[in-house]
């Protein structure tokens, strides 16, 4: 029958190899150790940049930071990372020459890293080489560029919103321009108010007619025969005569200003409304060149940062820990399966 787990024998045995354990450890933080001091040394600068609110939000109104906010502020990390800015960054500081063979991509994933501070708007571009010189330059070299570049987007956006303005501006002047001249060619015609006052003038000449037709209806029927009253006669039908023609007039100059006013009606609101059109348009310019470089977050650089004075890596010490416990664990591993081995079987 197989005999229960000893505590006492396991720590016996492992007493017994203390010395094996010590040399398992010592060589590994040997090894580490040489590594350690083997291996090139890399500096790392950090530069810090602050992403301030647009210049066009009101400063006295406190700005809600919310995840969501600050997760689209991550678009910034890409203007700090992106291949083209750090590809000139390599020309600049002459890290092609240094390894001529090494790509940009190869240069980029060991050297770079661009993020946003947790819970911040500070963003963080550090970069780390053998040469803690050109590390602190090419940080601060892009950390500028990043804010050149992010002004350069936003030129470039506020430029295009202005062209669209401005478009917009001559494609509503060219269409009131276009009902401006038609209600100026209306104008030109008989305007309504010479036609109203004309069909006024004609009512009131129609009404002194009709009084001088009944006058001389009236001196036509008193007359007695002869000279007077065919002189009577021939005066009312002079006065019918004419009181048909200023009817006549009359209805046609009415015919006239109703046609001028069916014709004048959508023409003016057409001006109208192209008017109210030209001028949404000229405001909507004023408004796009009054918000050029006050949309969008800033950035500001706030931290150039450093030469580096102590090297990032390799750190011989965390090395040596590191290698150690783990030896040391290995060697307790590795005797506690040859104890349980040894000990399997039952015992005569």
């Amino acid at each position: 029958m197989e005999d229960s787990f000893s505590l006492f024998d396991y720590l016996r045995y492992l007493g017994g190899h203390k010395r094996w354990i010590a040399l398992a450890v010592g060589v590994a933080a040997s090894v580490a150790l040489v590594i350690s001091l083997l291996l090139p040394s890399r500096y790392t600068a950090t530069a810090r940049l602050i992403i301030e609110p647009p210049a066009g939000s009101d400063a006295r109104t406190p700005q809600v930071v919310t995840p969501q906010y600050l997760e689209s502020l991550r678009t910034f990390e890409s203007l700090a990372t992106s291949d083209s800015l750090f590809a000139r960054a390599i020309q600049r500081f002459g890290l092609r020459e240094e390894s001529p063979g090494r790509t940009v991509e190869s240069w980029k994933k060991s050297a770079l890293r661009s993020a946003l501070i947790r819970n911040t708007r500070v963003l963080e571009v550090a970069v780390t080489l053998s040469d803690a010189r050109k590390a602190h330059g090419m940080a601060r070299f892009l950390a500028e560029e990043t804010i050149a570049l992010s002004r350069d987007l936003h030129r470039a956006a506020d430029e295009e919103m202005i062209a669209e303005a401005q478009a917009g501006l001559a494609s509503a002047q060219k269409e009131f321009d276009e009902a401006d001249a038609k209600f100026s060619a209306i104008l030109r015609l008989e305007s309504q108010e010479a036609l109203a006052e004309k069909i006024d003038s004609m009512h009131q000449l129609q009404v002194r007619v009709t009084r001088k037709l009944l006058d001389a209806e009236v001196s036509e029927a008193g007359a007695a025969a002869g000279r007077a009253a065919a002189s009577a006669s021939a005066r009312a039908k002079l006065l019918r005569t004419e009181l048909d023609t200023v009817k006549k007039s009359l209805a046609e100059a009415n015919a006239r200003l109703a046609e001028r006013e069916q014709q004048s009606r959508p023409v003016r609101e057409r001006r109208k409304a192209a008017l109210a059109r030209l001028e949404s348009a000229r405001k909507r310019l004023e408004d796009s060149k009054g918000l050029a470089g006050f949309r969008g977050e800033r950035l500001r650089l706030i931290d150039p940062g450093i030469v580096p004075e102590r090297p990032t890596s390799p750190n011989a010490v965390l090395n040596v820990f590191g290698a150690a416990a783990f030896a040391l664990v290995a060697a307790l591993v590795y005797l506690s399966l040859r104890y349980g081995e040894a000990n399997a079987g039952p015992r005569g």
